[in-house]
Order: C-alpha cells, then structure tokens, then sequence
C-alpha cells in the first residue's frame, strides 16, 4: 500500500483521491454492460461464480427500483445493496411527494450524490461498486447512466463498468446504436 492510500484526506501525486477510482473493479466484481437501444435498454451482467454450493440466482446483480427503472451493479455487492436501496427509497419519496415517478438523470444524480458523500470524511469508506442506472419514460424514451463511485454520473448510448470495461467499450464502439433495438443488442 502506498503511503498515499493510508487516508482519503492525503491527496495522491496526480491530485485525486486514490480510493473511489479503484472502487469500481475490486477483485470478484465482474462486468455490467448496458445498450441503450431505440426501444429500451439492455443490460448484462457477468456474476462471477464465487463457490460451487452457490444457489443458481441467488446472487443477483441486474435489480428493480421502480416500475420503470432497474440499476446493474458492479463491484462489492454489499456496497451495492446499500446503493440500490437508497435509490429505491429516492424513488418511493419522490413518487409519494410528486405524485409521478422519479426521473432516470434525477435517479442517477442522486445516486452519485450519496455515492460522492461516503468519499468526503476519513472516517466512511467510499463505495466499493459502481452502478448502472437505466429508465424509461413516454416523453424522454430510454434512458441509460453510469454513476461511479467517485460521485461523478454520466449519461450513455452504451458503457460498461467492471474489471473488464475497456474491452466492453471497444466492441460496443462498432455497434450502430442509433438503430439498434432490444431484441439485436441482447444478442
């Protein structure tokens, strides 16, 4: 360990904090892969298989926050449970407030707002996974965000996140996602 990662108030050389940025790919986590295609949004996870006496299902890493908006995690999935209930909850207040259900960009932000929270003290662990959030509305159509561990949240035609991100990202570069529906970009 270097002497940088000791505490997230000491600043790393290249002036960020050297935690939330590995966050996302800590060892077991797999890979989440999502396709905004022009009807919905298609997302995959790889679920790493940690032991044999595994039950089939068990471990699932594509989760339903509302009737329109589901997140796949990345990374430790107790720190992705914590994230996903905190959406869930965002979802049901905004709901029982507005009267609507909760944008996909407001989600995400909210998201990565608690996610930027747990990177602010030395005495909280940032998170350890990174999420996918993906929504769909009649007058915004699909909609597909990334929100990071670091607090950051961005919104794609297609991303991966997890240990084998870069990969994902090269093939998903060659797919035409203007045209593409659900039913191609499963395949």
């Amino acid at each position: 360990m270097t002497p940088f990662a000791r505490s997230l108030m000491l600043f790393a050389a290249v002036s960020h904090l050297p935690l939330p940025v590995h966050a996302t790919s800590p060892p077991g986590s797999g890979t989440a892969v999502g396709i905004r295609c022009k009807d919905g949004v298609v997302m995959g996870v790889e679920k790493p298989k940690l032991s044999k006496m595994l039950v089939e299902g068990s471990n699932r890493r594509i989760l339903t926050v509302d009737r329109h908006t589901g997140m796949c995690v990345s990374g430790l999935m107790a720190d992705a449970r914590q994230i996903v209930n905190f959406g869930r909850d965002e979802a049901a207040n905004y709901l029982s407030q507005f009267g609507s259900p909760i944008p996909g960009e407001m989600l995400a932000n909210r998201v990565a707002d608690h996610m930027h929270y747990y990177t602010c003290f030395w005495y909280i662990r940032p998170f350890g996974a990174a999420v996918l959030v993906a929504s769909y509305t009649e007058e915004g159509g699909p909609m597909l965000y990334a929100a990071e561990p670091s607090g950051v949240s961005y919104r794609f035609f297609a991303t991966a996140i997890g240990k084998a991100k870069n990969a994902c990202k090269s093939a998903l570069e060659k797919l035409d996602l203007e045209k593409l529906t659900c039913r191609e970009g499963a395949r």
